[in-house]
This record gives structure tokens, C-alpha cells and sequence, in this order.
């Protein structure tokens, strides 16, 4: 005659069970040696600290002092789960043509750059699931003034942090929605970047495009600074600020919203202003393609705020008929 398992077997084989199917925490796994030399790179296995190349179920950082790059390869994709560079310098290789670099989670974070190390004058995109941005972070493009390098970002922005865009190229941005609320920052004189300083000149002019809508994020903050040129491709309305510092350049093509502007230093204060009206009181700052864009500027309520009205207007309407019944 069978027996039924008893009460305390059932609940150790349920515990069992549940142990069994619990997810594994991911490793955290450390940059050990810098990719310095030609045909290093993530796929190294002395790279990291367990010797063995990038895999699922471990997270990945370069910290500080380290040079980490992408394969010498079109097309690549990490193996980890995450890659965070922490204060370090990510080069992404790629080859002679442009290519696709595919992370699942990148985080850039603690002055940590990605720089288009290809060498040659060509694109290399980042895609993926995320890039977080925290603190500060660079984008460096071509430090020469011979050939202009691209970087494209079609990932998901995140993050708080201020990023900076330098040097001789362009930084497109066409992911969609993004939830970035940081600062863009670009161009300059004397940045520093991993401890060398890069000046932008009028050879070496650094574009930020943002092609598609909410790409620069979510109440996020631009600042233009020397030869530097910003384009929009959309209606951007933020309760971050813009500035157009000297030798800087902006498409005004789309009608643009923010909570302060500033040219040159001075505060516009509040107001529509035309495009019409910017190129002519402010020449160079513009450019000057027959372009019919504006900028309003005036603080725009928080989703908050708007809440908050609609929940008042409610109880002024129900305060409003308990009067007329009495």
C-alpha cells in the first residue's frame, strides 16, 4: 500500500523547488589589463578578472586607468549583461566600414569616455537596450582636423548625468523617447577627459543631432559651447535650459520650448522668439537656411503640476454644486 509524502516532504521538495528556479545573482567581473595593444579587446580573455571572454550572468566594469575596445570587427556584441565604464576609456574599434556595436546595458559613469577609435572617417552605432548616463560623461570624436568620426546612439538613453561631446564629428541621436534628464554639453576650450584637455577650433567642430523625437530626453538641459552646432529635429519642449555660448551654431528648424535661454551669457527672459527675430539681433548664433523655427521660453508645469490643477478644478466644481443645492 502507497503512502501520500507527508507534510514536512512536501514543503522541503516545494522549498526545493522554488531554490531551484530562484535567478542567480550576476557576477561582477573586473577590467584586469588595458586593451593597449592592436588586436586586444573585450574578447581578450586576460582582460578580465576571471580570464575567460565576456558572458550572460555577469556584469561587467573598467574602471579607472583602464582602455577597453570593441572588436576589429563591422558588427559586435558583448556577451555580459552589463558593461559600466567607470572612469575609463571605451574605444570602439569596428573596422575600415561603418558598424554595429551591440550592448545589452551600458553605463557610463565617473568621467568614463567612448571614443570613435576606428581611424578612420566613418560611423560606428551603439544599440542595445540601454545607455545610462550618471555624473559626468564623454562622447570624444576625432582629435585631429583631417577626417571628421561619428558615433550613433540608437539605444535607450537614461540617467541624470552631464554628458560631453567633443572634438571633430557628429553624435546622432535616434532613439526615440528617451528618459534622459541630464545636461548635453558640447563643445569647448581646455575639457578635460581622462586627464588630457581638448579644445575645439573652427577645423574641429563637434555636431550633436538629435533626428528623432525626445531623443535628448526628458526635461533635459543643452549647452552649446565653442564651435559646437546643435540640431533638432523636432519640437523639443523641456523644463531644462538652453545656451548658445560664442562660436556657436543652431538649426532653428523646429519650434523649441524651454524654462530659460541664454546667448552669450545673457538671459533672454521670457517670450516667443522667432527665428526672424534671433538671426537678426543675434547673427552667427543662427543658422541661416531659411530656416522658421522659435524658441519660447517660460517655466513649463511639472505632470505634477497638472495634476494637482485638474484635482483642484474638481473641487471647486463639487464645492460649486453643493452650493447651488443649498
Amino acid at each position: 500500500m502507497k503512502h501520500a509524502p507527508s507534510v514536512p516532504t512536501l514543503a522541503v521538495t516545494a522549498a526545493m523547488l522554488c531554490f531551484s528556479f530562484a535567478p542567480a545573482n550576476a557576477d561582477t567581473i573586473n577590467q584586469v589589463q588595458t586593451n593597449d595593444t592592436s588586436g586586444e579587446s573585450w574578447l581578450t580573455p586576460a582582460t578580465w578578472s576571471n580570464n575567460a571572454v565576456a558572458s550572460s550572468g555577469n556584469d561587467y566594469v573598467s574602471g579607472s586607468g583602464m582602455v577597453l575596445r570593441s572588436p576589429t570587427t563591422t558588427n559586435s556584441t558583448f556577451g555580459g549583461d552589463s558593461l559600466t565604464i567607470n572612469g575609463a576609456q571605451f574605444n570602439l574599434t569596428g573596422s575600415s566600414t561603418p558598424g554595429t556595436i551591440t550592448i545589452a546595458d551600458l553605463r557610463v559613469t565617473n568621467g568614463g569616455a567612448v571614443v570613435n577609435g576606428s581611424g578612420t572617417s566613418q560611423t560606428q552605432t551603439i544599440a542595445g537596450g540601454t545607455v545610462n548616463f550618471t555624473g559626468n560623461s564623454f562622447f570624444r570624436l576625432n582629435a585631429n582636423d583631417s577626417t571628421a568620426r561619428h558615433i550613433t546612439l540608437s539605444s535607450q538613453l537614461t540617467g541624470d548625468g552631464n554628458v560631453g561631446l567633443m572634438q571633430k564629428g557628429t553624435l546622432t541621436l535616434n532613439g526615440a523617447g528617451n528618459a534622459f534628464s541630464g545636461t548635453w554639453t558640447v563643445g569647448g576650450t581646455n575639457v578635460n577627459i581622462l586627464g588630457t584637455n581638448y579644445t575645439n577650433t573652427a577645423s574641429r567642430i563637434s555636431t550633436l543631432d538629435a533626428v528623432s523625437s525626445g531623443s535628448l530626453g526628458i526635461n533635459s538641459s543643452l549647452v552649446a559651447n565653442a564651435y559646437s552646432i546643435i540640431k533638432i529635429g523636432y519640437d523639443w519642449e523641456t523644463t531644462g535650459s538652453l545656451s548658445l555660448g560664442l562660436n556657436s551654431k543652431l538649426f532653428l528648424e523646429n519650434n523649441l520650448t524651454v524654462s530659460s535661454f541664454f546667448i552669450n551669457g545673457a538671459d533672454l527672459g521670457t517670450g516667443v522668439f522667432t527665428y526672424d527675430f534671433l538671426n537678426e539681433n543675434y547673427a552667427g548664433y543662427f543658422d541661416t537656411t531659411g530656416l522658421e523655427g522659435s524658441i519660447t521660453v517660460g517655466m513649463i508645469p511639472e505632470p505634477s503640476t497638472y495634476a494637482a490643477l485638474a484635482g483642484a478644478t474638481l473641487l471647486g466644481f463639487a464645492a460649486l454644486r453643493r452650493r447651488r443645492r443649498s
